[in-house]
This record gives C-alpha cells, structure tokens and sequence, in this order.
C-alpha cells in the first residue's frame, strides 16, 4: 500500500500533484482525508488518527500551533523546510509559508510569477478551490521545477522533492515483512 500524503489547504493540493507528476514521486492522496484544512487537523491525521504516513504544514511562526509538533525529532533543517518524526510518521514544515518559499524561489532562479508579488494575497486566492490562479501556480511549480533542475539550484519545491522522497525511502524500510507483498516464513 502506498503511503498516504496529508496537507492544510488547495495551494497544497496543487504542490501535491506537482510532486507527483514533475517530480515522478508515488504516493497515495486519499480524496477525504489528504487535504486536511488546517494545520491541526495534519497533526491529527498523521499522529492521532493514523490516516496519513506523512503531511506537509506552514511554520506559521506568529500563530499558534498543535502541540504534537513540538516533540517531532527533526531530521532535516533546510532553507525553506524542516521535516521530522514521531513514532513512524512524518512532517514536513515549510518556513515560513508555502506562497512566501514560491516568491523566493521564483527569484531565486530569475523567474517571475503572474500571480500577485506578494504572499499574502496568493494564500488568499489559492485558499479558494476554484480559483483561476490554481491553474498559473501549478504551471509556475512546474516550471520552477524544471528550472530548479536544469539549473541544479535549491528550492523549495526540490527540497521538498528531496524529503519526501527520503521520507517515503524511510517509510519502505519501515514496511514489516509480509504487508509488502511477499511471503513469510512463520
């Protein structure tokens, strides 16, 4: 069985599909559960509820946050992320915020958004699900991906590329014999 991505809200669900199609990366997205709303509801899913293996929130450094965040045992501590573990599960913490790591990373590699030029009203936009900007910023991941790679400069959609893959290279190491499919003697 495929792991089982969890994140906040539609901007997300866009860098989801991006990971999946641009970045080649196999997981599962469960229609009722993945996009989870809201931070403590990620929370919830991963370590609460066992409904997701690994989820994705924004630091949001000035607002308060579930507290299960806090005993995570970080792996990584990157330029636009952190990523941690409890248990068998996994976060990722994008810092500050989604829409504020694209604007940089766009400039990080020259490119230019047709969105607005500041976070603050991207998140208000991608925070509606049928908003017309849904469509330019998956267009713009994917071309930051691909510019980030020709490239070969950091951001933050090849960071995060790289933690999920070892986060779900983590999770098949952690699969118990016998549920992956194949025999065992017992």
């Amino acid at each position: 069985m495929k792991p089982t991505f969890a994140w906040e809200c539609f901007a997300d669900t866009d860098v989801a599909r991006c990971l999946l199609i641009e970045c080649g990366l196999d997981f599962h997205i469960d229609p009722a559960d993945s996009h989870a709303h809201c931070q403590g509801n990620v929370v919830n899913h991963l370590f609460h509820e066992g409904k997701a293996s690994f989820g994705m929130v924004d630091e949001d450094p000035k607002r308060s946050h579930h507290s299960t965040r806090d005993i995570l045992t970080f792996v990584y501590r990157g330029a636009y992320l952190d990523w941690g573990v409890f248990e068998d599960k996994y976060l990722i913490v994008l810092k500050p915020e989604l829409e504020r790591c694209f604007l940089e990373s766009m400039k990080t590699v020259e490119l230019c958004s047709a969105m607005a030029k500041d976070p603050k009203t991207i998140n208000e936009a991608l925070g509606k699900r049928d908003h017309p900007w849904h469509k330019i910023f998956s267009d713009e991941l994917a071309l930051l991906y691909r510019k980030s790679q020709d490239t070969k400069t950091v951001t933050f959609i090849t960071e995060l590329e790289d933690a999920v893959r070892e986060i779900l290279r983590r999770l098949a190491a952690e699969v118990p014999k016998g549920e992956s499919g194949k025999e065992t003697n017992g």
